[in-house]
């Protein structure tokens, strides 16, 4: 079977669309023209919507993802300009100060954001967050008890070897070294 259906060029439906605006009348312009009223109704639905226009398809895609482009730059702006409002001084502060504010921010503004401005490493960031709720000196102090009370409770006889194996049981990882140094500072053999 073959396809009677008649392809009207794109000027063609255009042509056809403003002269039923104008006359106001879609049954006598498709009479006139040799078209369906249908076909010309669907043809002024499609131009209200402005699918049916002689710009072409790229030119639009072009110009749409240039402006989305655009609102994406200018709300960056706006978020970077809002970051330095909240925080007039943090930039002249060293690295603690402005790890604290991106710290106590991170709910209003985005960490990358913040770490660009403040020119801070996410990484060293994320590492100092992880930081902060132990420092060294509170993990060293937490480990030299767990030391202790292995050491006591073997009678002695546990060297750093096995007390270092009995930390990595118990969830705490550490080098034979760095045990074997606690001991000695603590004066256990």
């Amino acid at each position: 079977m073959e396809n009677t259906r008649k392809k009207w060029p794109l000027e063609f439906k255009i042509c056809a669309v403003t002269i039923s605006n104008q006359y106001k009348s879609v049954l006598t312009v498709s009479q006139d023209l040799g078209i369906s009223e249908n076909s010309l109704q669907h043809w002024k639905k499609l131009y209200k919507e402005g699918k049916l226009t002689l710009e072409k398809k790229s030119d639009l895609d072009a110009n749409h993802k240039e402006l989305l482009r655009l609102k994406k730059e200018i709300k960056n702006i706006q978020i970077e300009k809002n970051i330095l409002e909240s925080s007039p001084r943090i930039i002249l502060q060293k690295g603690r100060l402005r790890y604290k504010f991106i710290m106590e921010n991170c709910n209003k503004f985005p960490i990358i954001k913040m770490c660009k401005i403040f020119k801070v490493d996410p990484s060293c960031f994320n590492r100092c967050r992880k930081d902060l709720s132990t420092s060294r000196a509170e993990r060293k102090i937490f480990i030299t008890s767990e030391i202790l009370r292995i050491y006591h409770w073997s009678l002695g006889r546990y060297g750093s070897i096995r007390i270092t194996k009995e930390l990595s049981a118990i969830g705490i990882n550490v080098s034979r070294t760095y045990v074997g140094n606690i001991m000695l500072e603590n004066h256990l053999k």
